[in-house]
């Protein structure tokens, strides 16, 4: 499944990651972000994995960021339902992936 698609945005878009929670005690994950396209529209999403069967964050240092209010996403794998394939989100500081039941894509 493909993101760009689902926003219904150019594939030469960049996407932010601006906040990630985990959520109803790893049952789901909220990740807010925003895209912006190459003509300048800029607009904020939401992504929500719904019931999660398994959520891994790996970090590669230094992942500490003070000044910095979002991260590009590098990659983004949005897997397949039912925990057939699991969600797969890079930046340079850290990679998060999750196997779920369930996604949602809205603005926000």
């Amino acid at each position: 499944m493909d993101i760009y698609t689902r926003l219904e945005i150019p594939d030469d878009s960049e996407l932010y990651v601006v906040h990630i929670e985990v959520a109803d005690w790893g049952d789901g994950l909220l990740i807010t972000g925003y895209y912006r396209t190459s003509l300048g529209e800029q607009r904020h999403f939401r992504l929500s994995f719904i019931h999660c069967r398994e959520i891994v964050w790996r970090a590669f240092p230094p992942a500490a960021q003070p000044n910095a209010t979002a991260l590009l996403l590098l990659d983004v794998n949005l897997g397949a339902e039912k925990c057939r394939k699991p969600t797969q989100l890079l930046t340079e500081h850290f990679k998060v992936t999750a196997r779920y039941d369930r996604m949602e894509i809205e603005d926000v």
